[in-house]
């Protein structure tokens, strides 16, 4: 299998929609204001912050950092948590992230949007991204709490006393975090 260093779903304020690993995408605002017109300053400026968030993504899931990390010094959390999200020959996908997605792709696009007025404030957007991160992956976790997910197999309960699918030791769930990358400045992890 190919070797994976996260799994995440990553939001792009300049855009605003989503996908797994993939990427919430907001349309792009075509409009243009006349140079000459006074009317036109806060178009501008809108269009100015718009255009200085590209680039500018926020992520949640199973970072890089979190994902490296051997459980029963076999596989990694990102392994673990593909193979859940996946499914495989024998595990039934359990799409906690795509569910989240879905079910939170409006409130994200919103908050996004949050993202860009703030883009136009003295304080720049750096916190209304955090917000939207910490939401991300509070949702990305309730999600894999939450879900209606197929049953563990027999098996699968015996060796971890427990039935609930998605949680054995609870490290995948606490391994999920946001990531705030910004063109330029790096990336900013969140808890």
């Amino acid at each position: 299998p190919p070797s994976l260093s996260a799994l995440e779903i990553t939001a792009s304020p300049a855009r605003a929609s989503g996908t797994l690993r993939p990427h919430a995408h907001a349309p792009r605002n075509h409009l243009r204001a006349h140079h000459d017109d006074p009317r036109g300053a806060g178009l501008r400026a809108a269009l100015a912050a718009h255009r200085s968030l590209r680039g500018v993504q926020v992520s949640a899931g199973v970072q890089s950092v979190q994902g490296a990390e051997v459980v029963d010094g076999e596989e990694t959390l990102v392994q673990i948590a593909a193979k859940n999200e996946f499914g495989t020959e024998r595990i039934p996908s359990r799409p906690w992230l795509r569910t989240a997605l879905q079910v939170n792709a409006k409130k994200w696009r919103r908050l996004a949007g949050d993202v860009v007025k703030a883009a136009r404030t003295d304080q720049g957007p750096e916190p209304a991204l955090r917000v939207l991160g910490v939401v991300m992956v509070g949702d990305c976790r309730e999600s894999l709490l939450d879900g209606d997910w197929a049953p563990n197999a027999p098996m699968t309960i015996a060796r971890k006393g427990s039935d609930q699918p998605l949680v054995d030791t609870g490290r995948l769930n606490q391994s999920q975090r946001a990531q705030v990358a910004i063109p330029g400045k790096g990336a900013d992890r969140l808890g």
